[in-house]
């Protein structure tokens, strides 16, 4: 299993499809972080370990 912060330009199916296969997936939406740039987005995770 792998944990993965997907961010806006994932395809939903593609998120639903790794949570399926037991991946731990967590959307920038879910976060609130949707309009969050990439680096934002690395810096985040980074300092969270999601």
């Amino acid at each position: 299993m792998m944990r993965l912060l997907a961010d806006q330009d994932v395809y939903r199916t593609t998120v639903e499809y790794l949570k399926k296969q037991g991946h731990d997936v967590v959307t920038a939406r879910e976060l609130g972080l949707e309009q969050a740039a990439d680096e934002d987005l690395l810096r985040m995770q980074e300092e969270t370990l999601l």
